[in-house]
């Protein structure tokens, strides 16, 4: 079952059990939960990757961004800075920086992060690039294991 807020990317239960795709959303399969957001177009305004309401389940998992990275021929060796800003119920809670310049020492071009989500709590994970080139592309995922809370 898709969370409520979230898309329906993939079937949420261990009867459909079937990845058919990304979406906004977070899916549940037994005691674990993940989300993909599929390859998302690069800009220099805040593009929301996944948004979501957890249940009454704790999650504890990792968050892994993947900087912006060129996805043709002519420009596959072009990268840029893209910051991904996570926020719980409205307030930032974390930012992670990729930067997939080449020779740059700034930061990584993808990074794995642990992360704890509460119950009940409306999740929004956004980027914003320093390059709006076409064929500049962001992803993300987040993939735990869920413990239910008492009600």
């Amino acid at each position: 079952m898709a969370l409520l807020g979230g898309g329906v990317g993939g079937a949420g239960n261990p009867v459909g059990g079937s990845f058919t795709g990304p979406s906004l959303g977070l899916e549940y399969i037994l005691d674990r939960c993940y989300g993909y957001t599929g390859s998302v177009q690069t800009d220099t305004t805040p593009q929301t990757l996944l948004e979501f309401t957890t249940g009454n389940v704790l999650i504890v998992g990792e968050i892994t961004c993947v900087g912006a990275t060129a996805n043709n021929g002519a420009g596959i060796t072009a990268g840029a800075i893209s910051v991904f800003t996570l926020s719980f119920n409205g307030g930032e809670v974390a930012r992670f920086k990729s930067d997939t310049r080449s020779a740059s020492d700034w930061g990584p071009p993808s990074s794995t992060y642990p992360i704890i989500i509460p119950a009940y709590t409306e999740v929004k994970l956004e980027v914003l690039s320093g390059d709006a080139t076409a064929g500049m592309f962001t992803t993300c995922l987040i993939a735990g294991q869920t413990f239910k809370t008492r009600d």
